[in-house]
C-alpha cells in the first residue's frame, strides 16, 4: 500500500477549481480504507499500487459522488484532484435538457482523452438504460447527442444521465475512423451507484 493524497471540491460550469468539499468521504473499491477530508477539503488514504477505482460521496451535503479509476505509482500520488457534482449544476443541466435528473439513479461520463480527439468521436454504454445522452458545446453549455463536436473549447466527454444501476457497465466508444477506443483503464470494474457520476476514461488511436 502506498499514500494517495489530494483534496475535493465542488464541480461549476466556469473555468478553476469549486470549494472545497469538507467531511466528504474518500473510499478505495475493494478495500476497507476510507478517508475523511478535512476543512479545506484534502485527504489522505492508502491505496494498492495498480489500478484503483476512487469512490467519493458526501453524506449529508447536496452532492453528486464521483467514481473514477487511477493509475497509483509506487510512489504514491501527491495533490489527485476530485470532483463531486452539486445538486444544484446537475438540475441545471437537466432543466436545459429538459430532463428530471433521478437522484436513486446514477450518472455515466465517458471521458475521451483530450490529446487523441478531433471531433465526431462517438460514445454509448453497455448497461440497461439511460434517459438521455449530451456533451457540452463550446458555449460550455449541455447538448443533447453521443458525439463530441470538435469545435474549439468543445468538451471531450459524453455523459449519460439517469442510468439504471448496475454491477457493472462498460463503454462502447468509436474514433472518427470508425475504430473502437479501448478503455484507459482496462482493469478496472465499474459499476452505476446511486447519485454518483461514474467516470470512465477511453482513449482512441492517433488520428
Amino acid at each position: 500500500m502506498v499514500t494517495v493524497t489530494g483534496q475535493v471540491t465542488a464541480a461549476t460550469t466556469g473555468a478553476g477549481s469549486g470549494p472545497v468539499v469538507a467531511d466528504a468521504t474518500v473510499e478505495v473499491v475493494g478495500t476497507s480504507n476510507t478517508a475523511t477530508t478535512d476543512v479545506n477539503g484534502n485527504f489522505s488514504i492508502m491505496a494498492p499500487t495498480g489500478t484503483a477505482l476512487i469512490l467519493t460521496t458526501t453524506p449529508g451535503k447536496p452532492n453528486w459522488g464521483s467514481l473514477f479509476a487511477e493509475n497509483v505509482p509506487a510512489g504514491g500520488i501527491a495533490g489527485l484532484e476530485v470532483e463531486v457534482i452539486p445538486d444544484a449544476l446537475v438540475g441545471e443541466i437537466g432543466a436545459a435538457l429538459e430532463a428530471v435528473p433521478d437522484v436513486s439513479k446514477g450518472i455515466v461520463a465517458v471521458v475521451f482523452n483530450e490529446d487523441t480527439t478531433v471531433g465526431g468521436e462517438t460514445a454509448g454504454i453497455v448497461a440497461d438504460t439511460s434517459d438521455i445522452s449530451f456533451i457540452f458545446n463550446a458555449a460550455d453549455e449541455p447538448e443533447e447527442g453521443d458525439t463530441l463536436c470538435g469545435e474549439t473549447d468543445c468538451g471531450s466527454e459524453v455523459i449519460f444521465l439517469n442510468v439504471d444501476l448496475a454491477a457493472t457497465v462498460r463503454a462502447d466508444a468509436v474514433s472518427t475512423a470508425q475504430q473502437g477506443c479501448p478503455h484507459e483503464f482496462p482493469d478496472a470494474t465499474y459499476s452505476v451507484l446511486e447519485k454518483v457520476l461514474t467516470e470512465i476514461d477511453v482513449v482512441c488511436a492517433v488520428q
